[in-house]
């Protein structure tokens, strides 16, 4: 043992326990400051897991379809041979048939399967006003009692076989509210269907059968303005575009012609091929 100036005996071992123990104090102040500032800074966020990539289910059968046309052909009642043509498509096509034609209700009786939809073609006033069909013609300058008159001696013949009436030519009287209020009121009372074939954009039939609570539709597409077998494949094309892009049944009419009718035939097994459906136009009916 060592001793100090006065001759005190201590151990040489005397301090060696300090160092330790501000180690500790240490230690124990950086604990405690450590969990003050996590409490200070709250909770720390749970993190989700992260989400699983999956491919969206398929779509239910019938919430989608790639295109509906509903075809009419007009002036029907010339020629039978054109009418077999059109049956043998296999396909709801509809027909409107002139009245006073010489094979129309021949064509109607002898469709004894019910394989075709009808129509009554009911010629309406052009503009400019023609003389060709003046016996048969419903104008503007008739009074209402001359049109009903005319208008039901039309249809008597046909009325057990036509579901609606489409109207031939008529830019101008589908543009006179007032005597369309009288023609579609007769409509109405034989309970048939209206469809615009919207030959002026100022005819009010669409909008008046509304009004009226006419069941109708209109035309959307004329197939054969031109007679060419290319122009018509165009329109028919036109038709399927239209119906894809809207997403409701397009109305296109055509014409009893030969070309038309030769277009359709090659054209219309191609299409369903591809998924497009082809309806009576009583579907698009509202």
């Amino acid at each position: 043992m060592a001793a100090d100036n006065n001759g005190n005996k201590r151990s040489s071992g005397d301090g060696t326990w300090f160092a330790p123990l501000v180690l500790l104090i240490i230690l124990a102040i950086l604990l405690t400051g450590i969990r003050l500032i996590r409490e200070l800074s709250g909770p720390r966020p749970i993190q989700p897991p992260p989400a699983r990539i999956t491919k969206p289910p398929p779509l239910p059968p019938g919430l989608f379809h790639p295109g509906t046309i509903a075809i009419i052909i007009d002036d029907v009642g010339w020629d039978t041979r054109l009418v077999q043509e059109i049956r043998n498509v296999k396909a709801p096509i509809t027909l409107s048939v002139l009245p006073a034609t010489p094979y129309g209700g021949k064509i109607l009786d002898a469709d004894n399967s019910g394989s075709c939809e009808y129509l009554l073609h009911v010629p309406l006033e052009p503009l400019p006003s023609k003389t060709s069909l003046d016996k048969i013609v419903l104008k503007t300058s008739m009074s209402d009692e001359e049109i009903l008159s005319i208008l039901r001696r039309e249809i008597a013949p046909y009325r057990s076989h036509i579901k609606g009436v489409n109207n031939h030519m008529g830019s101008r009287f589908t543009a006179d509210r007032e005597k369309m209020k009288v023609f579609l009121g007769e409509i109405g009372k034989e309970h048939l269907f209206f469809i615009d074939s919207e030959t002026t954009p100022t005819s009010c039939g669409r909008a008046l059968s509304g009004e009226m609570g006419i069941p109708s539709a209109r035309r959307d597409i004329f197939l054969d303005n031109s007679a060419d077998p290319a122009a018509i494949r165009e329109q028919l094309y036109k038709a399927v575009a239209l119906a894809r892009n809207r997403g409701e049944i397009v109305i296109a009419i055509g014409h009893a012609r030969k070309n038309t009718v030769a277009v359709l035939k090659e054209e219309i097994p191609l299409l369903e091929k591809q998924g497009i459906r082809f309806v009576p136009v009583s579907a698009a009916v509202h």
